[in-house]
């Protein structure tokens, strides 16, 4: 609402709401009730009528406070009959997305679980988002665990294609570390699943805002929403050099979950770490973006100029 509005303060938003609380004696000394700084830091929770009252100022506010999408943080459908409930409750155009692509994906046809994500991606919003997640859902209840594992890289892409609202909203890591915990740290499949280290997800979101400033050549105000998800799905998908794809997407590991991984996966999953290491160790040297890595980057000699940083530990967590 503070965006939309234009409102610096969470007062300015609350008197915009609420102009009959907020008065001045006589003697000229102000009063106003200071829930609306409490709402933003997430210590009170505001009632239906006033989410109501704030639809009628603020128009679209009241659906995202009601999202679908805390629903299903708060209680993950266990029923195929729940999720398609819950789909139902999408933005329309995120809804007939989902059940024109279903049959083709459950046939594996023309490489639609890797088609309808990507298209999924070029929403991101929280339904694109909620979307994700339910179809994870979905493939978990039907026991295709590779399918799930697949959306779940997408999710992280999701994530931090839609990073910069969400840290506009207040609420980037607190949403990803949820997402993470409850979610996509039960997802594999054959012993692998996707990671991403939570504490430079905020670091990445950053990351792919700079990205996207060189790359276009001017300032984000200047590009449509439609242009800049275009640009930073270029940029995950390595059109911009295999640093910035290394560092951005999530990595491959092995899991303990489903028995000892094989050494093949031990290799792949090692890799992966290695490049995402290197990718976020050219972004802090500012080397070429766009050159390939050394081969001894692959058996973890060079690294380039590998010092300890705060997002070394958050790897190796």
């Amino acid at each position: 609402m503070r965006r939309a509005s234009g409102c610096p303060t969470p007062y300015a938003v609350g008197r915009a709401v609420e102009p009959d609380a907020y008065w001045s004696a006589d003697g000229g000394e102000r009063f106003h009730r200071n829930k609306w700084s409490k709402y933003e830091r997430g210590l009170h929770c505001p009632r239906d009528t006033l989410v109501d009252k704030t639809e009628r100022t603020f128009p679209g506010s009241a659906r995202q406070f009601r999202h679908v999408l805390w629903t299903i943080l708060k209680q993950p459908p266990r029923s195929e009959h729940l999720i398609a409930e819950f789909e139902a409750m999408l933005a329309p155009d995120v809804h007939s997305m989902i059940l024109k692509w279903r049959p083709r994906v459950l046939r594996s046809a023309n490489n639609s679980l890797g088609r309808l994500p990507k298209k999924l991606e070029q929403v991101a919003d929280l339904d694109a988002l909620a979307a994700m997640i339910l179809q994870i859902h979905a493939a978990r209840l039907a026991g295709n665990t590779m399918a799930a594992h697949r959306w779940a890289y997408h999710l992280y892409r999701c994530l931090l294609l839609i990073s910069d609202d969400l840290r506009q909203c207040g609420i980037a890591q607190p949403l990803f570390e949820l997402i993470q915990f409850r979610l996509l740290k039960n997802v594999s499949h054959d012993g692998r699943q996707y990671y991403f280290p939570a504490p430079l997800y905020i670091a990445a979101s950053h990351y792919l805002s700079d990205i996207l400033k060189q790359i276009s050549g001017t300032a984000n105000p200047a590009l449509d929403r439609a242009q800049r998800v275009s640009f930073m799905q270029l940029t995950l998908d390595l059109y911009h050099g295999l640093a910035c794809r290394s560092a951005l997407n999530p990595i491959l590991q092995v899991t303990s979950n489903e028995g000892p991984p094989s050494e093949s996966y031990q290799r792949v999953a090692s890799l992966s770490k290695q490049l995402f290491i290197w990718g976020w160790n050219m972004r802090r040297e500012e080397r070429p973006r766009e050159c390939l890595p050394t081969s001894s980057v692959f058996d973890g000699t060079d690294l380039h100029a590998w010092q300890p940083s705060p997002w070394r530990d958050s790897c190796s967590r």
